[in-house]
């Protein structure tokens, strides 16, 4: 009786908070089909968000969405800043992307996305928009050719990338954010958004000067807890530049002193 109690109580908090959270219509939406629908992808429109997203059920889609769009993990101060050029690291399915883009429409926004399946995903989730040009690559400090490996089985988020100087038919070029800058010709990052699965190791390892130092504000996910040395190689990079930091969730965010 007291388990059945504490379920009753728990669903509850939990459907009242979607409706606190998200207002009654989009709140109930998003509840009952993250939870009960049966359909393998899950077509979701939020007042706040142009198009409509898709996930795929039963995968790490539904947490992803919830991090984006439920807590708002990217919801920053950009301290009177409109950004225009945001460049989006680790862009898993596009949530991130699509969530930039509605709350800064004039934005040309990069999104860089490694594994296949999740790749696909993002091209669906951002084909509406215009300026959000999709990049099939690894982020590295070079270029080089990737291999990209799943941290977990079955979770189509924690994929990680490992050079290799055997590159095969499944292998991907890798891409720096200083071959970005250059191609497309961007003075000024106003938002970088990093969430990379360890390769942060090689990212701030060498070659980030010149990126770094037109970045303006910074959000990463540090991930010791998939590969040693990420904390590490990050802090030593950026204590090179002057920027302010602070913690927001799980990620750290770095505004430049201006």
């Amino acid at each position: 009786m007291k388990k059945a109690i504490l379920d009753f109580l728990n669903v509850t908090i939990d459907f009242l908070t979607h409706i606190l959270k998200l207002g009654i219509k989009d709140g109930l939406k998003v509840y009952f089909k993250t939870r009960y629908s049966s359909a393998s992808t899950i077509e979701i429109a939020l007042k706040d968000i142009k198009y409509p997203v898709f996930l795929r059920n039963k995968t790490s889609d539904i947490p992803t969405f919830y991090q984006i769009f439920f807590h708002k993990d990217y919801e920053i101060d950009t301290q009177g800043m409109k950004p225009k050029t945001i460049i989006d690291c680790g862009a898993n399915v596009g949530y991130a992307s699509v969530y930039f883009k509605n709350k800064y429409p004039e934005a040309n926004i990069y999104a860089i996305e490694p594994e296949q399946s999740n790749f696909k995903q993002l091209q669906l989730n951002t084909k509406p928009y215009s300026g959000i040009i999709c990049i099939n690559a690894g982020i590295w400090s070079s270029e080089a050719w990737l291999n990209v490996e799943s941290i977990y089985d079955n979770s189509h988020w924690a994929f990680s990338v490992v050079e290799t100087q055997s590159p095969s038919s499944d292998s991907i070029k890798a891409v720096s954010i200083d071959a970005i800058v250059k191609e497309h010709n961007i003075k000024e990052i106003d938002i970088l958004k990093v969430d990379i699965e360890g390769s942060e190791v090689e990212l701030f390892s060498e070659n980030y000067h010149s990126w770094l130092s037109i970045t303006n504000i910074l959000i990463i996910e540090l991930n010791d807890r998939y590969r040693k040395g990420t904390s590490k190689a990050f802090f030593n990079a950026i204590a090179q530049f002057d920027f302010s930091i602070y913690f927001m969730g799980e990620n750290l965010i770095c505004v430049k002193n201006k």
